[in-house]
């Protein structure tokens, strides 16, 4: 009976510190921040020691690369600024160019590796559109939906507190519903972006008369 008991004992000792290990394996910790790219595992599955359960890509160190084309790309250096514009987002991202490198498999592509300005972060695995500018000075860019042609010009209509009124603007380069404006808008103002054709010729009748 003695040895039974001791026996027991021994079983149940071990049995509490092989749930106190399997505690303390419970927990996934990562050496530093980053998103979840990939689960290798799933619910109930037994796992071996060694196997990777989660992939995660550091949200630290990320890079836009893009391939550019044509004579302008040999214009490209480091630190020319730009936009990412992500598909499915809002507003672009503010980059500016780490480093370029011409490749080596394709005759006249340029890689050219950009980096997210400081105040903003890029999400892994994203696809969008760069545009780089063609100066050093930053130019605003807004939804080409704020845009209005009307007797050959472009048109904005801005808001501030006092409701909507027309400024005349000279458009840039446009790419994935944002265009660029090399004049005419100053920085944080706001435009009108919804109905903004059907607003400004609101008026039509009164601003063109019939003539006699």
């Amino acid at each position: 009976m003695r040895a039974e008991l001791d026996a027991a004992h021994q079983q149940l000792v071990a049995a509490q510190s092989a749930s106190r290990n399997y505690a303390s394996l419970a927990v996934i910790s990562a050496p530093e921040p980053g998103v979840v790219t990939a689960v290798n595992a799933a619910d109930g599955q037994y796992a071996s020691a060694g196997q990777a359960l989660v992939t995660v890509v550091p949200t630290r160190g990320l890079y836009v690369v893009a391939n550019l084309y044509g004579s302008n790309a040999s214009s490209v250096a480091a630190g020319k600024k730009g936009v990412f514009l992500a598909e499915g987002a809002n507003a672009p991202i503010d980059v500016v160019v780490e480093r370029v490198s011409w490749s080596v498999t394709t005759p006249g592509q340029l890689e050219v590796w950009l980096n997210a300005v400081q105040g903003t972060a890029l999400v892994p695995g994203t696809v969008g559109t760069v545009s780089l500018t063609t100066s050093d000075g930053k130019r605003l860019a807004i939804p080409s939906t704020a845009l209005i042609l009307d007797a050959g010009q472009w048109w904005v209509l801005v808001r501030d507190r006092s409701g909507s009124r027309r400024r005349q603007v000279i458009p840039g380069l446009s790419d994935g519903g944002w265009t660029s404006i090399r004049q005419g808008l100053a920085p944080g103002e706001r435009v009108v972006t919804q109905d903004s054709y059907l607003l400004f010729h609101q008026d039509f009748a009164t601003r063109y008369q019939q003539a006699d």
